[in-house]
């Protein structure tokens, strides 16, 4: 990691990607009386998906982390506009997986 800021995106991205990884019962007592819309959980995910695609080209992510990232990103570019709208808890509340 030669670049500025390359450290506090990896960092952030791994504690990002690890909330998200975590069930709804972790992922609701994190956001506490948080109000997060859904849409900018998944914007913002989506993004660290792209810029690791720079960190990884840097040497900050290692291969496998990247193919993981990307299929990450896969996944929330399935979830349609519908599904993106109100807060996180809620749509973590009625998720039925």
């Amino acid at each position: 990691m030669n670049h500025l800021g390359d450290a506090h995106l990896h960092t952030w991205t791994l504690r990002f990607m690890a909330l998200l990884a975590a069930d709804a019962q972790d992922q609701l007592a994190w956001l506490g009386k948080r109000e997060l819309e859904t849409k900018d959980v998944v914007e913002e995910a989506e993004l660290l998906c792209r810029v690791s695609e720079g960190l990884a080209e840097r040497g900050a992510f290692e291969p496998k982390d990247l193919r993981d990232l990307r299929a990450v990103g896969c996944r929330l570019g399935e979830i349609d506009a519908t599904s993106r709208v109100g807060l996180w808890d809620n749509a973590l509340a009625t998720d039925s997986s």
